[in-house]
């Protein structure tokens, strides 16, 4: 459970730098087929399911493969 949270605070770590140095990389986020965005009069609601759905699958398998090497 320990090296759980270790790696898990790692993979956050890389992409909060990632996206504090490399802004481009993640302009991807709310723009892929199957997210959702809502515009009303004064508000603008985005449901970004296809995103979500591909960094979560992303993250699992970088999870499950580090498992495996350690």
């Amino acid at each position: 459970m320990f090296r759980f949270i270790i790696i898990s605070f790692l993979i956050y770590t890389v992409i909060y730098i990632l996206a504090r140095r490399a802004p481009w990389l993640i302009r991807w986020i709310g723009k892929l087929p199957g997210d959702l965005s809502v515009q009303q009069e004064n508000s603008v609601l985005y449901l970004p399911f296809s995103s979500l759905l591909l960094i979560s699958l992303s993250l699992a398998l970088l999870i499950t493969l580090i498992k495996h090497l350690l």
